[in-house]
């Protein structure tokens, strides 16, 4: 009779085996992936609802302003003098400090060609 006891508990821990990989995988995923995320979120939301009129912002499409009124949904933002535009609030990226990449800024020189003209358009060869 014992022996029709041990092979359902042979079962259970054999399952337990095989799921185990899984719920560490998942638990891995967790720790590395969804909960990073939840903090970025959390950390974005509340810079959001501190922002106020007059603070400088950029928006995640890259335009720049001035934060002219605030609604429930919605920032206005003056980007030129007299232009306003409306942002939703989880469109803006965040505080615009001014300072720009550097990665940005830089700019690469046109190489120059080395075959000796100095027209600088492209040579076309001619198909017949």
């Amino acid at each position: 009779m014992s022996v029709a006891f041990a092979a359902p508990a042979q079962q259970g821990s054999n399952m337990l085996m095989t799921m185990l990989p899984l719920l560490l995988v998942f638990l891995v995923m967790y720790f590395l992936m969804i909960r990073p995320q939840q903090k970025r979120a959390a950390e974005h939301q509340k810079l959001i609802n501190s922002m106020k009129r007059g603070d400088k912002v950029v928006t995640n499409s890259g335009i720049i302003g001035v934060i002219s009124r605030v609604k429930d949904a919605e920032f206005i933002i003056e980007v030129a003098e007299n232009i306003n535009m409306s942002f939703l609030k989880n469109a803006i990226a965040g505080p615009y400090s001014g300072d720009v990449a550097k990665s940005e800024v830089t700019e690469t020189a046109p190489k120059s060609d080395s075959g000796g003209g100095t027209s600088g358009k492209a040579k076309r060869s001619k198909r017949k």
